[in-house]
């Protein structure tokens, strides 16, 4: 008779317990790994976020730098430029001869180039030796002087008489041209702004000296320079001799360029007038036609003047200091408001501020896109430790 076999003790089986005692280390090591990893990926998150952030920054500070040693460049070659430019005006001038003023006067309507207010003036002839400037409005018609300056330089100039003891100054003989064609006589800058600002030029020039700077036109801010003209025995200030050349003309090409440059994915330049009469005025934006619009009182969902004190900030900080500034900013009339940095700087030559900038977030999506990196490494640790 068989004998029964008796059956198996409850349990694991061998192979089973001999699977586990393999698995069991390694799947421990595998989440140790894992937990290591996990741990530190979410202490690196913030210092990747940092980096990020201050790469981008210092993107764009070095292109806010890049663009004014760029500006600076083209200052100093217009600069040379107009000395030439004057040292030639100068020498035509003293080939006709000292000026003076003739005992036959004239009548002039005098237009204030600020507020375009006009009044009729009886003055003097002015004249360069025996010569009379005359009242010549017309492009058509010889005008000494100013007209073999263009003619040699490309540049403008300008002949003014002393109006009055204030020290008013009106262009007698000018290549300087009014939008309707016509040379810009009887045109005249103040002595003071409308708000009682002193002219920086008729103060220089009244002086004594030569202004050398950025400076109104007529209609067209212009890179120009200016010196007295002095009566015979050089006791007085009797008019000032001008040449200049537009900035917009001078700097076309290289604000186009800057127009064309993007930072980062959707960042951009922008040049903001920060002279008191054009504060907060466009000379470079992303869109052409948006040049010489004012942004000045644009302000955020809170009612800040984020503009006004990008500008105010940059224009105070010191020379060569590069600012940054996060403030809120749309794509579009009707995009959604985001933050937005950037890098701006102060051009004193031309009284311009210089901004790189982007939105923010393009730093975080950077961060993100290294942490979810730095995840991928984990899940593949974990992998690799289980196999």
């Amino acid at each position: 008779r068989p004998r029964a076999v008796p059956p198996e003790a409850p349990g694991m089986h061998i192979r089973t317990k001999l699977n586990l005692l393999a698995i069991g280390p390694v799947t421990v090591c595998a989440l140790l790994m894992l937990g290591i990893v996990m741990l530190q990926e979410a202490r690196l998150r913030p210092r990747i976020q940092e980096v990020t952030r201050r790469q981008g920054q210092e993107a764009c500070v070095a292109l806010t730098r890049a663009l004014q040693h760029q500006l600076q460049a083209s200052c100093n070659r217009t600069a040379r430029r107009l000395t030439e430019s004057l040292e030639f005006a100068r020498s035509a001038m003293l080939s006709l001869g000292p000026a003076r003023l003739d005992t036959q006067q004239v009548t002039w309507k005098a237009v204030n180039q600020l507020t375009r207010e006009s009044a009729e003036v009886t003055l003097p002839r002015f004249l360069l030796g025996d010569t009379w400037l005359g009242q010549n409005a017309s492009t058509n018609v010889e005008s000494p002087l100013v007209d073999a300056v263009a003619r040699a330089r490309r540049d403008t100039a300008t002949v003014f008489q002393r109006m009055n003891e204030n020290g008013d100054m009106l262009r007698v003989c000018t290549s300087v041209i009014l939008t309707n064609g016509s040379r810009a006589i009887g045109t005249y800058i103040p002595r003071r702004h409308p708000d009682g600002r002193e002219n920086p030029v008729i103060q220089a020039v009244l002086q004594g000296q030569t202004y050398q700077g950025r400076a109104l036109v007529v209609n067209e801010w212009c890179d120009t320079l200016y010196e007295p003209i002095w009566n015979e025995d050089r006791s007085r200030v009797v008019g000032m001799l001008y040449v200049g050349v537009g900035l917009g003309r001078i700097n076309r090409e290289m604000l186009d360029g800057m127009r064309e440059l993007v930072v980062g994915q959707s960042g951009r330049v922008v040049v903001l007038d920060a002279h008191p009469d054009r504060r907060g005025t466009y000379v470079l934006s992303s869109d052409p036609r948006t040049d010489g619009q004012s942004i000045w009182d644009l302000r955020d969902e809170q009612g800040h003047y984020f503009v006004r004190e990008l500008i105010d900030r940059t224009v105070a900080a010191g020379p060569g200091e590069v600012v940054l500034t996060e403030h809120p900013w749309a794509e579009g009339t009707n995009a959604a408001t985001r933050p937005w940095l950037s890098a701006s700087l102060h051009f004193k030559p031309y009284d311009w501020v210089i901004a790189a900038g982007t939105f923010s977030e393009e730093f975080q999506t950077a961060s993100a896109e290294a942490g979810s990196a730095l995840r991928r490494i984990v899940a593949w640790a974990a992998l690799v430790a289980a196999v």
